[in-house]
């Protein structure tokens, strides 16, 4: 028996659920029982194996080959969300060239019927993709699927099914997937990939980034980690249910709709951060919230926005030897107020800030806290 699961892009988990272990077997692939040698190692993660017939990846410093390294690779370039492993999935090829991948992951005890988990991974799309799909979700399985010696598509029509998520462009950071699931009962194992039949897969073609030199590929890679299952107990929330708007800002996957009220348009807009990669003010028009941030900025024509620029501690070590650097967070504001005048809409209604050196976005103990603070925040001076 098999448990379709999809979910709704909601944003960064702020707690960690202390009171409930997580119950999927090396979550985070730190754990190897053999050597990486070759691409298509995932079952050298303790717990984890190919969901299909076509191996998938998984990426270590301690690989013996530097297409399967982490953080670069053969398919691009991207920090581990936790610790320094991570997996890698190809959840999309164009026109079905190549066949999909999968991880199957072990949990460490059935999951019991009526019961509510919090469900939460991390997708990452690769430097090479020439395409970004929105339909990469998870099935909770009691048994393994067949391997077989073809690989093949899993196709599931949903049990359980939320709005369909915006388009994962992101190739920088990383986006958390994250829902409730109550399950039917005996799930022992937990396969992330896509489930759709290629006439339902939402995809979009991305330019490629401007400091990656290899070729694209025709299709949509995305690296996964940090996957976890937690049990809730009764009336506790799941991070993504809560929803609530903290000192971390959160990457959030909204949908624009026109009744939208303006209040909650200044909290979805006060709730993005804007990436930029290391000692740079280029901006990536194709990331989500740039996408989001222009949606709600044209939803209402009357919010006038602050947009601060931030810079994080290794470049303000790269300051004292590179006078640029020192320009760098006001840059990176100037560059988001740029593009929103490049689209039509009116100057006049943002200010640019240069955030103070102390005043960071969230704290040193997320793991991607150099990263968010390479970055552009957002306040809304008029509601």
């Amino acid at each position: 028996m098999r448990f379709f699961l999809s979910f709704f892009l909601l944003g960064f988990a702020i707690s960690s659920f202390a009171q409930s272990p997580n119950l999927v077997v090396n979550g985070d692939f730190e754990e190897l029982d053999q050597k990486i040698k070759d691409l298509g190692a995932i079952s050298a993660a303790k717990g984890w194996a190919p969901g299909n017939g076509a191996p998938a990846d998984l990426f270590s410093p301690e690989s013996k080959i530097d297409e399967a390294k982490s953080p670069s690779n053969i398919y691009g370039k991207e920090k581990a969300y936790s610790g320094n492993n991570y997996a890698g999935i190809r959840a999309y090829s164009y026109k079905g060239k190549d066949p999909r991948t999968y991880i199957t992951g072990k949990l460490e005890k059935s999951l019991e019927a009526g019961k509510r988990y919090c469900v939460t991974f991390y997708q990452s799309l690769s430097e090479d993709s020439k395409f970004a799909i929105s339909n990469v979700a998870a099935v909770f399985s009691s048994e393994p699927f067949e391997m077989g010696e073809m690989s093949y598509n899993i196709l599931m029509e949903p049990s359980v099914q939320l709005n369909t998520p915006s388009i994962i462009t992101r190739q920088l950071y990383w986006d958390d997937v994250c829902n409730v699931y109550e399950a039917e009962g005996a799930e022992n194992y937990i396969t992330i990939g896509v489930f759709e039949s290629e006439k339902n897969i939402d995809y979009k073609k991305i330019k490629r980034p401007g400091d990656f030199s290899g070729a694209q590929q025709n299709h949509a890679y995305y690296y996964i980690d940090g996957v976890e299952v937690k049990e809730l107990e009764e009336g506790e929330k799941c991070d993504c249910e809560k929803q609530q708007f903290v000192d971390t800002p959160k990457i959030v996957r909204v949908t624009v709709e026109s009744n939208v009220s303006k209040s909650d348009v200044a909290k979805e807009i006060e709730s993005l951060v804007i990436g930029f990669p290391q000692g740079s003010f280029k901006l990536d028009p194709n990331q989500k919230g740039v996408e989001e941030l222009l949606k709600y900025a044209k939803l209402d024509s009357d919010l006038k926005l602050k947009f601060v620029g931030h810079i994080s501690e290794e470049e303000e070590k790269m300051g004292m030897k590179n006078p640029r650097i020192k320009t760098l967070a006001k840059g990176r504001a100037q560059a988001v107020v740029n593009y929103l005048a490049e689209q039509k809409l009116d100057k006049t209604r943002f200010v640019i800030e240069e955030a103070d050196y102390f005043d960071t976005v969230g704290t040193k103990e997320n793991p991607d806290f150099t990263e968010k603070n390479q970055s552009v925040t957002i306040k809304v001076l008029s509601k």
